[in-house]
């Protein structure tokens, strides 16, 4: 009962993604919000849901709040959104009943490196399908999880999240500040676009920009809200 609350009260906040070099904006990352305590995080739904089976209830209810706020995306933006690796099979995303479908070439899905390799695989194998529908991919949370280079061969990812750890070490001059160094140097070597994450304050945007980064997401440019408000500079 109390998730099915829950249910009823999700709703989606849109935070500006930019290019920092050109100072303009690139797009939006769609983030799950929730009124009921006990699912306030998408962890936490996730998990409950998983638990009674209501995981695709769960997707489709997200992905047609989504696709509702959709008509103000401003013309030429993208939509980054969190998927599931098992959506793909499951008809959550292409098909008729597929709440994001009709908005693909806007949108760009977001698959965690979190994610272990049996699920990278499985959503591989729906990877055809979804660039034939339009929709782009991205690798979310870069740097922190078991699937390493794996989504770099199975996925061919459009774009790569830079975890908010590396962006908050990018300033220093210790191990994560080397590594998010590496991160840049790996994906230009890749040719895949970086989007540096938790981007704060303007020294964090000064060490990005002088790694080679151009492309940022954080509240220094716009905190997550309920419309598509433009980005700060």
């Amino acid at each position: 009962a109390v998730l099915k609350r829950a249910y009823d009260t999700i709703r989606i906040a849109f935070q500006p993604i930019v290019s920092i070099k050109e100072k303009k904006l690139v797009g939006y990352e769609a983030l799950m919000r929730c009124d009921e305590t006990l699912f306030a995080s998408y962890g936490a739904l996730l998990a409950a849901s998983d638990r009674v089976a209501w995981r695709p209830l769960m997707a489709r209810t997200i992905y047609r709040r989504i696709a509702a706020a959709c008509s103000q995306l401003p013309e030429g933006a993208l939509l980054f959104v969190n998927v599931h690796p098992f959506d793909a099979q499951e008809g959550l995303l292409t098909g008729a009943d597929a709440p994001l479908e009709p908005l693909a070439r806007s949108i760009v899905l977001e698959i965690s490196d979190h994610a272990g390799s049996t699920h990278v695989n499985t959503f591989a194998n729906g990877v055809a399908a979804l660039r034939g529908a339009g929709y782009r991919l991205a690798v979310d949370d870069l740097g922190t999880g078991p699937a390493g280079m794996t989504v770099f061969t199975k996925l061919t990812p459009d774009f790569v999240k830079l975890d908010s750890a590396f962006v908050s070490a990018a300033a220093g001059d210790d191990a994560g500040s080397r590594m998010a160094r590496g991160m840049y140097a790996l994906c230009r070597e890749l040719g895949v676009p970086v989007i540096a994450e938790g981007v704060e304050s303007a020294e964090q945007r000064d060490a990005l920009v002088a790694m080679g980064g151009d492309l940022a997401q954080g509240n220094m440019f716009g905190e997550p809200g309920p419309e598509f408000a433009p980005p700060r500079f």
